[in-house]
């Protein structure tokens, strides 16, 4: 009731920029809260749906299509995580890594063509899509207050949105314009949960000064211009992943490798493959390649990723063609003859589509705690770039959006 006399409406209102596993997880904390009335919260986010990058790519040439091109699986390191994931998959947002069934093995493709398998006596518990389900309906399950898919979510989404203008209101808080100038409303408090929106990368994927950045210059607010200063030294390590799916014989050639996850040994291009048994007739495949790869071909985004589609940031079709045609012929020479009979394995049902992770993966230094919460300008950051025990995981991520929730809870039910 304080809150509600001091924000002057029947309840704060929270904009939240980012849809990604803190934004969803920062709605879990506030869920009773939300439902209730008591906040009112909003979360914008470019994409097409939540997840970030830990959503899932579908497509509609192939409607069965389930690509999980950033996350595949996620490891839980702390009791407190772990419960929440096994919560989630008795809700069916998730399913849990066997340790036991080679298709979800995970390890090392060798540079002689062997794969070894990683041991699994030490492994922390993994979680992965739900069987028939993308890794994206974990965040889903968030939002929905841990509820089952069929349930609205709690929250008021705003997708294939970019929040391109932050405006400081002289009573406090904020407001929020997309990239054609469109008023997305006024806010009580703003959660930075993309950390591009006050990061250098901002200029160099879509060109202008970051938003947050430029609307920290018409206020006088140390904290805040402390907070950014810290934000702009955070780094990113580039992914650039080619998507592929396979049907038929080629589907079942591909499931039949005797892994989930491999990672490649002393590999200039490749990083990493990750194999999915969609179903008996469909089996996709990302392949991501290696940071200092992905640095020297910044300039393509992908013409069907969020950032080009949207935001306008920069891709060609001839480039992109070249290096998808750098990436599958390193993959060929890793896979055949020893895993793949011949080449004609390696062409597709669906792709080969490029698509780059620029900001998705953070670096150190990561953005301090105490410049994680900035109440003199009502703005919190939380994601997995905010520093923590599991910075630069989906735990962490998950983790700063709880915490930042119970900061919310306090600061605006006091």
């Amino acid at each position: 009731r304080d809150a509600m006399i001091a924000f002057g409406r029947m309840a704060p209102r929270v904009a939240v920029v980012g849809g990604g596993a803190s934004a969803c997880a920062l709605v879990h904390a506030l869920g009773e809260d939300i439902s209730s009335g008591v906040i009112q919260l909003s979360l914008f986010e470019m994409g097409r749906g939540v997840g970030g990058r830990s959503a899932t790519r579908r497509s509609r040439e192939m409607p069965e299509l389930l690509l999980d091109h950033g996350v595949p699986a996620f490891s839980a390191r702390t009791e407190s995580f772990a419960e929440l994931c096994e919560r989630f998959v008795d809700a069916g947002h998730l399913g849990r890594l066997s340790k036991t069934d080679p298709s979800q093995s995970i390890g090392i493709l060798r540079q002689d063509g062997t794969y070894e398998a990683e041991p699994s006596d030490d492994t922390p518990p993994r979680f992965t899509a739900a069987a028939g389900k993308g890794i994206s309906t974990f965040c889903e399950g968030l939002i929905r207050g841990g509820g089952d898919n069929s349930s609205s979510p709690i929250v008021s989404t705003v997708f294939s949105t970019m929040v391109k203008e932050l405006v400081p209101l002289d009573e406090g808080g904020w407001r929020l314009a997309g990239k054609d100038g469109t008023d997305l409303g006024e806010f009580d408090w703003l959660v930075v949960a993309g950390n591009v929106l006050g990061h250098p990368r901002w200029s160099s994927a879509f060109g202008g000064s970051p938003p947050l950045v430029a609307a920290a210059g018409q206020m006088d607010d140390a904290p805040l211009h402390d907070a950014l200063a810290a934000l702009s030294k955070l780094q990113h390590n580039p992914v650039t992943a080619c998507l592929l799916a396979f049907e038929g014989d080629a589907a079942k050639v591909w499931a039949s490798l005797p892994f989930f996850k491999c990672a490649f040994e002393e590999d200039p291009v490749l990083a990493r493959l990750v194999v999915r048994r969609v179903s008996p007739t469909l089996t996709t495949a990302v392949v991501h390649s290696t940071h200092a790869f992905s640095l020297g071909v910044s300039d393509v985004y992908g013409s069907t990723s969020t950032a080009a589609r949207l935001g306008g940031a920069g891709t060609n079709a001839e480039r992109e063609a070249v290096i998808l045609e750098e990436m599958l012929a390193a993959l060929e020479a890793r896979l055949v003859p020893k895993w793949l009979s011949d080449a004609t394995m390696l062409k597709p049902a669906w792709g080969p589509h490029l698509h780059r992770w620029g900001s998705a993966f953070p670096a150190a230094p990561m953005l301090p705690e105490r410049h994680a919460w900035v109440p003199s300008a009502r703005v919190a950051f939380c994601g997995d770039y905010v520093e923590g025990g599991r910075a630069g995981t989906v735990e962490g991520a998950v983790t700063s959006g709880l915490r930042t929730g119970h900061l919310l809870r306090e600061e605006l039910l006091q």
